[in-house]
């Protein structure tokens, strides 16, 4: 890293540290070459709604309950990012890469995670209402009680994930890989199953 990016990459952070996101997304636009490196950062509570972070680097980020509304994060890493409680309502995350981060309790409706990485992902409690999540990897996901109604989960692959008490009401599973996958309890009213892979699914109790 040179010392022109590494200087961006310390004021980038100050204006997002202050929620000053049009002067963000500004400074993105006069260096379209740079690709912000904010691994480890701690930006815990801010309000980024709307910033420009496509292919940023969030690698291991503390936002935890933060307001992402509406954020652009298309083919943003941010493995093991920390984003409990975080709010990412209509936010972008096409081929985001959120292999392991904590996503438990946030809310994610109508958010975009088309052909997204989600493996191993923790969404425990989420809301994901009317969420695209279409040809996503959620491989041994965590989504205990989980709110997915209406969710676009088409092609998707759910091997070895927990769906214990989620809510699916309405959702498109079409073409979808359940393999392995825990289903008991949950509501499956007006799901879309065509083509579905259900082997040796556990889906005891489901409603």
């Amino acid at each position: 890293m040179n010392q022109v990016t590494a200087d961006l990459n310390v004021k980038a952070l100050e204006l997002l540290k202050a929620s000053k996101v049009k002067k963000f997304n500004q400074l993105r636009m006069e260096n379209l070459d740079w690709i912000p490196n904010f691994k480890k950062a701690d930006l815990r509570g801010t309000n980024l709604g709307g910033a420009n972070l496509i292919a940023a680097d969030l690698e291991e980020a503390c936002l935890r309950g933060a307001k992402l509304i509406g954020v652009d994060l298309e083919g943003a890493n941010l493995v093991t990012a920390n984003l409990n409680g975080a709010c990412l309502d209509g936010a972008c995350l096409d081929g985001a890469n959120l292999r392991g981060a904590n996503l438990r309790g946030a809310s994610l409706n109508e958010t975009s995670l088309i052909k997204a990485n989600l493996l191993g992902v923790d969404l425990d409690g989420a809301c994901l209402r009317e969420t695209c999540l279409k040809d996503a990897e959620i491989i041994e996901a965590h989504l205990r009680g989980t709110y997915l109604e209406e969710a676009d989960l088409r092609g998707a692959c759910l091997g070895g994930a927990d769906l214990s008490g989620a809510n699916l009401k309405k959702a498109d599973l079409r073409g979808a890989t359940l393999r392995r996958t825990d289903l008991r309890g949950a509501d499956l009213e007006g799901v879309n199953i065509e083509g579905v892979d259900f082997s040796e699914i556990m889906k005891n109790n489901t409603k």
